[in-house]
């Protein structure tokens, strides 16, 4: 059984159609499962090591804001009406106080718990209490 103890911050993207300038909306979002491991594999040059995360979410999770979940397409169209998940969002582990500043390079990146997302599956299935979303990806600052 998962545990839901846990907060996330996450940065979803946004660009703008007209001025393709990039923006980022800081939501955070309590009750999640984060877990994160290290893969580490052989190379001909040597050792590789990744740190890789899943976290979990509840598809009734809402921000500190009280916004619900809606889909990237939503999200386009209406960033300050929820949160979403998309490839290359970034999801910082616990609450961060940082914010991303428009058209900058994302320095959050650089935190030890901050991830970038790379994966997104969806589990609507039995239980509408047992709905939820996986994000997963890997570190990608440092």
């Amino acid at each position: 059984m998962q545990i839901f103890n846990e907060s996330i911050t996450v940065f979803n993207r946004r660009t703008d159609r007209l001025t393709n300038s990039v923006s980022y909306f800081k939501r955070i979002i309590d009750n999640v499962a984060f877990i994160s491991t290290k893969a580490v594999s052989s190379a001909s040059d040597g050792i590789i090591g990744a740190d890789k995360f899943k976290v979990y979410i509840p598809y009734f999770a809402k921000t500190r804001e009280n916004l619900s979940y809606i889909s990237p397409e939503d999200f386009d169209l209406s960033p300050l009406s929820g949160y979403t998940f998309n490839i290359g969002d970034i999801i910082v582990r616990g609450v961060c106080g940082k914010d991303i500043p428009p058209c900058s390079e994302p320095d959050v990146l650089k935190l030890s718990d901050a991830f970038e997302i790379f994966s997104i599956t969806e589990y609507p299935f039995g239980r509408k209490t047992r709905h939820r979303m996986i994000c997963g990806g890997d570190w990608r600052g440092r």
